[in-house]
């Protein structure tokens, strides 16, 4: 026994004092308690592998629910020789209105339709600009809106004499040939708006407006390519006016914004009857507006989402769920170069096939935009 532990009060006789402090001298070590240093040790060493199994099923839980972020590397062009042109929307300082009929002013890119296409040309990348279509006036209109295949869809006026005098639906492919240009057949809805188009290989689709004593009520126009056919679906998307944006596949249609979800949400409808099919209100952060785009199965959404104030721009990549809205992958894009016109920029992305995203990024020809700033991306999923 440690005798420096024992000590006595201050009024112990001496003699008692010493004989305490010899018979503690001469006392027998207290025996070791194995079994109970045993028990600790195992009661430690389980508690360490709970909180070691704790922590595994944390980070599990985590990667379920957390977005796997990729570094992007620039593409090599060659890889996409063959590939159609990529359309690309005009970077937008200012975002459109998508509540209510304000008049407001038109300018290519404000309502979602392309301002140019990024073509692969003698192996180099080259950005052009996408102006007034064949036959048509440069009045008012809907799109160009990008088809598969690189192709362009229009809906306008047809140049004097016969300007407004009624509204011609045009299809080019992607060399710029006529596919398809016909009088828009007769609707009692109004087109003196220009709202959002797109289309699949076979069918147009784009938002007009029919007027009631009391309310305006969104219509959807499916337009059949091929034989000229028009069709008008009313379905309740609960808004006043429709969305900005639009891409189509065969079977579904992806609109946003959403009325209620933000500048970062969209709503996907089913092609055929307009109703919807899924509210995409994916969790995204640092968000000013998307560009969304379907994968052609319709399982996954491409998101192209832009983040800006007046001093900072930046742009990411997401790949979405198109069933639950969770985003499955977030993949980040290379920053701007300081001093950059974004007046003149350009972005846009699309699917190579079901699993594989195509971003591009770069500058319209301008007198102040001698550096094209070009940036090609994949993202495999």
């Amino acid at each position: 026994m440690n005798t420096a532990m024992f000590q006595p009060g201050p009024d112990v006789p001496a003699e008692l004092e010493a004989a305490v402090r010899t018979s503690a001298a001469n006392a027998p070590d207290l025996p070791h308690d194995l079994s109970g240093v045993r028990k600790r040790a195992r009661t430690i060493r389980h508690r360490r592998i709970a909180a070691q199994a704790a922590v595994a099923v944390l980070v599990l839980a985590a990667a379920a629910v957390i977005p796997l972020l990729r570094k992007p590397s620039l593409t090599d062009i060659s890889d996409w020789v063959g590939l159609p042109p990529i359309g690309l929307w005009l970077e937008r300082d200012t975002l459109p209105v998508t509540a209510g009929l304000p008049p407001g002013n038109h300018v290519p890119g404000s309502i979602g339709e392309i301002s140019a296409q990024l073509r692969i040309r003698d192996g180099k990348a080259i950005i052009t600009p996408v102006g007034r279509q064949p036959g048509l006036d440069e009045g008012v209109h809907s799109g160009p809106a990008p088809l598969p295949g690189g192709g362009l869809a229009t809906v306008g006026f047809l140049p004097p004499p016969d300007s407004q005098s009624h509204y011609q639906v045009l299809v080019v492919d992607a060399d710029g040939r006529t596919v398809s240009s016909r009088p828009m057949p007769p609707t009692d809805t109004e087109q003196d708006r220009p709202l959002p188009m797109t289309g699949s290989a076979t069918t147009l689709y784009w938002w007009a407006i029919r007027r009631t004593d009391r309310a305006f009520t969104p219509v959807l126009v499916s337009y059949d390519i091929a034989g000229g056919r028009l069709r008008e679906l009313t379905p309740d998307i609960g808004q006043e006016i429709p969305y900005f944006g639009m891409q189509a596949t065969a079977g579904r249609i992806v609109n946003w914004p959403a009325s209620t979800g933000g500048p970062c949400s969209a709503d996907i409808l089913d092609a055929a009857t307009g109703d919807l099919v899924t509210k995409l209100r994916p969790a995204v952060g640092e968000c000013t507006d998307v560009y969304f785009a379907l994968s052609p199965d319709n399982q996954r959404v491409g998101a192209l989402v832009t983040y800006r104030d007046a001093k900072t721009w930046s742009q990411r990549v997401l790949s979405i769920d198109a069933r639950t809205g969770r985003i499955q992958q977030d993949f980040p894009t290379p920053d701007l170069a300081a001093g950059t016109n974004r007046a003149c920029l350009v972005t846009g992305i699309d699917w190579k096939d079901d699993s594989t995203l195509r971003y591009a990024r770069g500058l319209l020809p301008a007198e102040n935009a001698t550096e094209p700033g070009q940036v090609t991306l994949t993202f495999p999923l």
